[in-house]
């Protein structure tokens, strides 16, 4: 099983929505600061003069005061990575003597905190040491019972690899670098850690497509030959989960341990502007893409339809399709459509970019949309709606969750990013809500902030994946709290390394991913609501999706209608000539 600790977490506004995402393991990064009487959580050197950043006490209040019911009842691990101590820390001096008591009183809340999110909570909250606080020398017999971090490059734990003798019991978590070390640690069982079948083993921190699989695979490989092996595969990334998802899709793990797909569906033909459209039948979906001289139809199979335990399968289709030109979204599979009727827009919702950011809007009347506002940055938009589910997918935002946005001082994680200059070039993005929550985001005061980040709990967000021109389709799971995502999208071009998370280089195609997002019922409020009086939103909602590029040549309208009552996306696609002439194909 490959399992993730989300590293760097140090902007505490982000944890809601990490835990709704199902995270149940965060790195934080405590500094000490000869300035100041608290631990600032920040991975590089924290300017709390300058910066409001998470305090290590504000960590015991989010899990002691009103913590999310996502967590409820679960058990939550958070390795302490303190940084910045005074160098010679045994040494008796006056700062490493400060350093010492701000720990000790850190542990003596934690202690209590423990106690009454456990008694109040249920949440069994573990911390582990890390950084300057591995307990070796005189800090071996220091805050027991918390256990710590094995790293290979530390001389001072070097002997704990194969013991457990004196402080060396302290270190029970291998907690290695991604590098060429693991071979050999697993050629040698991993030590003393490998047999401990109770705790996975960690690496940190790649975040490439190709690094994840070859540490997944040589990991299976050995776990099938033998080799003890922990509980699991552990990574500590600074992705975001969807995109580890994708990533670990192309591994060699199966059935309950898969945890999506990740396909190329083409690689040699070029493929372009694919469509994805879920099909009558469950777990099927139709996939049409066109080269310069042919259009495919392929039909996409999953063999147990609401979960990622069973098999993939593409086959020819005999669908006819049409194609629509350059700069539309999206090229639509034909269907029978029944007479256009009249009908109202009430609860309708747009999404429009201009090739730089993303616009949102209440739609009451199409021809007189309400002030959009700003959501966020993209080149390209497309929906997908299951249910009381609505799925914005863009390509070129910014991505909030990397090793180079996670680990920095400033700007904060949770900032808001709306600048064309932070666009992220061929990553793509996702955010999911219910209707209601993506209506109630838009009816904020006017001079709200109204872009959707990773931090936004009732909008979840992040990035998944590399490639551009996705066309998305929600499929319902076995479980009710998760949604399924099945992406077509031109593959990833760039020749570089994304900061964002790199997927496989050298495709030239249309690749297929598939990963699940968490539901939730949790409702994003503007106002006061009286819950003795039926919501307008019961019943359809409708959702535009539109590009517009900069020179606002073409563009294109997706239609999509949401039903209640059935388990099913529906879609509808009409070709928008001008702002009164809208024909359906």
């Amino acid at each position: 099983m490959a399992e993730y600790q989300l590293h760097s977490t140090d902007d505490r506004r982000e944890w809601n929505a990490f835990f709704k995402k199902g995270a149940t393991s965060l790195k934080i990064d405590p500094h000490f600061l000869d300035t100041s009487d608290t631990f600032w959580l920040s991975h590089d050197r924290p300017y709390p003069n300058l910066y409001q950043y998470t305090s290590l006490d504000d960590v015991l209040t989010y899990f002691t005061t009103s913590p999310p019911s996502i967590i409820h009842n679960k058990a939550i691990d958070i390795a302490l990575c303190f940084k910045s101590a005074p160098s010679n820390l045994c040494g008796g001096g006056y700062e490493a003597k400060r350093w010492f008591s701000m720990v000790d009183d850190f542990f003596a809340k934690a202690e209590t905190a423990v106690e009454t999110a456990k008694n109040s909570y249920g949440i069994t909250l573990n911390f582990v040491l890390d950084g300057d606080g591995k307990p070796w020398e005189c800090k071996a017999d220091k805050w027991l019972p918390w256990d710590s971090v094995w790293i290979n490059t530390d001389e001072q734990s070097a002997a704990c690899f194969n013991s457990d003798e004196s402080f060396c019991s302290r270190f029970t978590i291998l907690n290695d670098p991604a590098a060429a070390g693991w071979v050999g640690m697993a050629s040698s069982g991993y030590g003393k850690f490998g047999p401990d079948l109770s705790t996975p083993l960690q690496l940190w921190e790649p975040d490439s497509q190709s690094d994840i699989t070859t540490f997944i695979d040589n990991y299976l490989s050995g776990r099938d030959a033998g080799v003890p092996s922990g509980s699991s595969l552990a990574f500590a990334i600074n992705i975001d989960s969807a995109m580890f998802d994708v990533f670990s899709s192309r591994s060699n793990l199966s059935g309950d341990e898969r945890r999506g797909y990740d396909v190329v569906v083409e690689s040699s033909i070029g493929g372009k502007t694919p469509t994805l459209v879920l099909s009558e039948t469950p777990g099927e979906f139709d996939l049409t893409y066109h080269t310069d001289t042919a259009t495919y139809a392929k039909t996409i199979s999953l063999s147990n339809p609401g979960s990622f335990s069973g098999t993939l399968t593409l086959t020819d289709s005999p669908t006819s399709t049409h194609l629509l030109p350059p700069h539309v979204l999206p090229p639509a599979l034909q269907a029978k459509f029944d007479n256009v009727t009249s009908f109202s827009t009430s609860n309708s919702l747009s999404f429009v970019s201009d090739g730089e950011k993303v616009y949102a809007s209440n739609v009451s009347d199409p021809a007189n949309p309400t002030e959009p506002k700003v959501i966020g940055l993209g080149s390209f938009v497309s929906t997908s709606q299951l249910d009381d589910q609505l799925l914005l997918m863009t390509e070129g935002n910014h991505c909030y969750n990397s090793h180079k946005h996670n680990t920095r001082s400033f700007p904060l994680v949770c900032d808001t990013k709306t600048n064309p200059a932070d666009m992220c070039e061929e990553i793509l993005d996702y955010s999911l809500a219910s209707v209601a929550n993506w209506q109630n985001w838009l009816e904020q005061a006017e001079d709200s902030d109204f872009t959707i980040t990773s931090c936004n709990e009732y909008i979840l967000h992040g990035s998944w994946g590399g490639g551009s021109k996705p066309s998305p389709a929600l499929f319902p799971m076995d479980s009710s709290s998760k949604v399924g995502v099945m992406v077509a999208y031109e593959s990833y071009k760039n020749a570089e390394e994304s900061p964002c998370g790199t997927p496989v280089i050298g495709v030239d195609g249309i690749v297929v991913s598939s990963f699940s997002l968490a539901t939730h019922t949790d409702t994003y409020q503007t106002f006061a609501v009286d819950p003795s009086v039926p919501s307008e939103r019961e019943g359809d909602a409708r959702v535009f999706s539109i590009i517009l590029p900069v020179a606002l040549v073409a563009s294109a309208i997706a239609f999509f209608v949401h039903r209640r009552s059935r388990r099913r996306a529906s879609s509808r696609s009409f070709n928008a000539l001008s702002d009164d002439d809208a024909h359906v194909i």
